[in-house]
């Protein structure tokens, strides 16, 4: 039997989307890229039955992960037919015999689908041989490609202590590399654990929007760790010694605890 090859990068598993899929989700994505009835474009027919004959999912399961994938604008389920957004603009290989192959590969898709294709904005109709002066086109393209997305702005929001204009943020946030979004959300963890943002109930966290427009996250943050002493007196002063003995114990072990029994009131 020949084979066919799919180009998967394997910046895959560092895509901030497919690191917030489950285990299933993540496995039935990997499948529509990769099964054996996928094209150079990404759009095949496949019944559900065979879905589930080669993952071993319920097809309710099938439905449901679908339906996420319809939700957030990354896989569509038409009439019997996968269509995967974007898919032909990931693959490594370019050159006008691809594009040839792509125009054939579109004549086996009934109008009726490509009609339905259609309506999600895909370029399915512009699929053609590119001369040199597309070039430039093509670039900016790829430039976009990399903007910040909605589902990267709904994590950024989620992960951010602080939720003031966020309109303004959204707009400052979407004009961004999406390649920063790693070091984005590493940098507001961190920061939250500054003296500076937990001082009086957060009133010194920036805003959002200042805080995105500023290139905050390139800020360098020092995190001042309690010693052993000072982190036992403050669990005495808001729990109490009971209760601050179970956490030394399970924090440090009995050793720290007969260290500090004077104060511990053991």
């Amino acid at each position: 039997m020949q084979s066919n090859f799919r180009y998967i990068n394997t910046k895959f598993w560092d895509d901030v989307y497919v690191q917030n899929l489950n285990p299933n989700e993540k496995l039935l994505f990997l499948y529509f890229l990769t099964n054996p009835l996928t094209n150079l474009i990404g759009i095949f027919e496949i019944s559900f039955r065979r879905i589930a004959f080669d993952t071993g999912f319920d097809e309710k399961i099938i439905e449901t992960i679908i339906s996420k994938f319809t939700k957030d604008d990354k896989i569509f389920y038409l009439k019997g037919w996968v269509f995967i957004k974007n898919f032909s603009k990931n693959q490594k290989y370019k050159g006008e015999k691809l594009e040839i192959a792509m125009q054939k590969e579109k004549k086996n898709i009934p109008e009726d689908i490509l009609a339905e294709i259609s309506k999600f904005r895909y370029p399915i109709d512009t699929l053609s041989i590119p001369d040199n002066k597309d070039k430039d086109k093509d670039k900016d393209k790829d430039k976009a490609i990399l903007r910040m997305g909605i589902e990267d702005f709904t994590l950024f929001w989620k992960t951010y202590p602080k939720h003031n204009a966020k309109e303004k943020a959204k707009t400052n946030f979407l004009k961004l590399n999406k390649t920063l979004l790693p070091e984005i959300i590493t940098a507001i963890q961190k920061q939250k654990e500054s003296e500076q943002w937990k001082k009086d109930s957060g009133q010194f966290i920036p805003y959002p929007a200042s805080w995105l427009n500023q290139k905050r996250w390139e800020d360098e943050v020092t995190i001042n760790k309690l010693s052993e002493e000072q982190e036992i007196r403050n669990w005495i002063k808001d729990k109490g010694a009971d209760i601050a003995m179970h956490r030394t114990m399970a924090k440090y072990g009995e050793a720290v605890v007969l260290k500090y029994k004077t104060i511990l009131e053991l």
